[in-house]
């Protein structure tokens, strides 16, 4: 009995280790782009960065999570492949992004590249052509953004730019707009902030 139940635990235990390594290996339209982008620079020979791409599959733990986030952030921002390396079509990039999503989702953990994409401050990272080309039809998973500017302040640069008060000029200040605008304030949650403290 305690033989079975010994052989039992070892069979738990390899199990989910040998499909989380054939998870990890990737298929075969992603190991085309692999070899025909980023081989060249992150293979056994060649590790331009301490990166190894041939070894993602071999890592465990926090080591293969940290890749894998330095990884996402790269093609990301289309960082990688170089500007002057032949450059991956966007379907591809695409395709990259989307199999390093399903290995974080694997792993049941969220990617931190994700995740800082949700405060304010990275906003402007974001593939403008793709956000104003009609396909994305769902809502945003980041919180709505906020003008991040007091009443004072927007009066102030109202005065500077057309050199009239916001009264003369009849343009309403975003913090007085009622609720259905979507803009009346900074978002608080995100930024820690209180409205007696101020904004610089």
């Amino acid at each position: 009995m305690k033989t079975q139940l010994a052989a039992l635990i070892a069979l738990l235990t390899f199990f989910p280790c040998a499909y989380a390594e054939e998870d990890f290996k990737a298929a075969p339209e992603i190991h085309t782009i692999l070899k025909n982008h980023c081989y060249d620079c992150h293979d056994d020979d060649t590790q331009e960065g301490d990166v190894n791409l041939y070894k993602l599959s071999e890592l465990v733990g926090d080591a293969r999570m940290q890749l894998l986030n330095r990884i996402e952030e790269q093609v990301y921002l289309s960082q990688m492949p170089p500007v002057e390396m032949e450059q991956p079509l966007a379907a591809e990039r695409e395709q990259r992004l989307v199999w390093i999503s399903q290995r974080f989702d694997s792993l049941g953990a969220k990617s931190e590249f994700r995740e800082k994409l949700r405060e304010p401050q990275f906003g402007n990272y974001v593939d403008h052509d793709k956000l104003f080309s009609g396909e994305i039809k769902e809502k945003p998973y980041s919180p709505t953004r906020r003008w991040l500017i007091s009443p004072y302040i927007f009066q102030s640069k109202i005065v500077a730019i057309l050199g009239a008060s916001t009264r003369d000029v009849e343009i309403m200040n975003p913090m007085h707009l009622p609720d259905v605008s979507g803009v009346r304030d900074y978002d608080n949650k995100r930024t820690g902030l209180n409205h007696s403290q101020p904004v610089s």
